[in-house]
């Protein structure tokens, strides 16, 4: 992300110089939090509902057959081989 903004800390790497904005420093944080309660919600969904349910819904949502029997037949082989 590249963002204006008051810098914080700057980077010499010999070409170029890399400066840290508060801005730029912000929207980062923001971005990897976002990526991190997206992560948690798939974990929470997935944890919770039965796995016929979620493929079901898959399909509901238009999802390729030729994926969700991607998914089914892989966690199906996973499980029969632990």
């Amino acid at each position: 992300m590249i963002r204006p903004g008051t810098p914080l800390y700057s980077f010499n790497l010999g070409l170029f110089t890399l400066h840290v904005t508060c801005e730029g420093l912000q929207g980062s944080i923001l971005f990897f939090l976002r990526i991190i309660c997206a992560a948690l919600l798939i974990i929470l969904v997935t944890f919770t509902t039965p796995f016929h349910v979620l493929l079901r819904s898959l399909s509901d949502l238009r999802i390729p057959q030729v994926f969700t029997h991607l998914i089914q037949f892989t966690l199906r082989y996973f499980f029969c081989s632990l």
